[in-house]
């Protein structure tokens, strides 16, 4: 009897002129972090939205927006000192945020919407069906040294994970071809795991040095729509990237330097570098581990 008294409370309030003119901000999702990151991708269904943002580094921080398919569409924050805000973003759909930092951080994309919208939004989470799991592209582990490897990898949105087994701490650096700075840039501690994201295709190198075993995994499958993307980029078609998928397959490849690198620790200090351009984050990334909210 309660609810049936409540219902028609919360609907009248909730359909109300000035709760369908404002509505209330309502976190999507957050992320916290050190240096730079690609975070998950996340689906924003209003036109407006929000990124609230804190940076406690001393240098630099920039938060660029980019679609499903790899699209640079903003670059709402773009600062040169510690600090905190908020910044505005229109458009709808399956974002994803780079993130260029010295220092820690946090963010935080909220969205407008009316309690009719909330409620709707939060039995989609509760009754959706589960996500399945990404399949292993591609794992790869050793002891302590320095060490450099390469994965060949197809257009798509890499999940990358990285952790210590020992009692030690490892470096993971790994570059890809096109971006700017650092795909993926992080330290794990003893016993500790962190991950990134990647999201293109193409070769990309990892460099680690470690005092202890560690281990580098990819999750992920191929995106037809940032494959077709890529084709009409490079003027290629399906058929010209079947021998590639072939190839691929093993989600490595096997150069002259596979298994070492003398200079994997100089790459790692280049990585720290400043991977922004014009005023871009470049698609550069780290490894912090998202907090995802529902």
């Amino acid at each position: 009897m309660r609810c049936f008294i409540w219902l028609p409370l919360f609907l009248f309030v909730a359909l109300s002129p000035a709760a369908r003119a404002e509505g209330r901000p309502v976190g999507i999702c957050s992320w916290k972090g050190t240096g730079s990151v690609q975070t998950a991708r996340f689906r924003v269904t209003g036109r407006d939205w929000t990124i609230r943002h804190s940076h406690v580094g001393g240098g630099f921080f920039q938060v660029a927006v980019y679609d499903e398919k790899g699209t640079l569409l903003d670059v709402p924050v773009n600062l040169d000192r510690p600090g905190q805000g908020r910044a505005a973003v229109t458009g709808s759909g399956v974002r994803w945020l780079a993130v260029t930092a010295e220092g820690g951080w946090t963010l935080a994309v909220e969205q407008a919407m009316t309690a009719v919208e909330e409620l709707a939004l939060r039995r989609e989470l509760r009754g959706g069906a589960a996500v399945k799991p990404a399949p292993k592209r591609a794992e790869w582990g050793c002891g302590a040294g320095t060490f450099r490897h390469v994965f060949k990898l197809p257009a798509g949105h890499w999940r990358l994970v990285c952790q210590t087994l020992g009692g030690g701490r490892a470096e993971f650096l790994a570059r890809a071809a096109g971006t700017a700075g650092p795909v993926l840039a992080v330290v794990c501690g003893a016993k500790a795991a962190a991950e990134g994201w990647f999201h293109g295709g193409g070769v990309l190198d990892v460099a680690v040095a470690a005092d202890t075993a560690w281990r580098f995994e990819i999750y992920g499958e191929p995106a037809p729509e940032m494959t077709r993307t890529e084709e009409r980029k490079n003027g290629t078609t399906e058929e010209s990237n079947h021998g590639q998928a072939d190839e691929s397959k093993s989600g490595r490849v096997e150069g002259p330097n596979h298994g070492q690198a003398d200079e994997s620790k100089s790459g790692q200090a280049d990585g720290q570098a400043d991977g922004r351009v014009d005023g871009r984050a470049g698609g550069t990334a780290g490894g912090q581990k998202p907090e995802e909210k529902t």
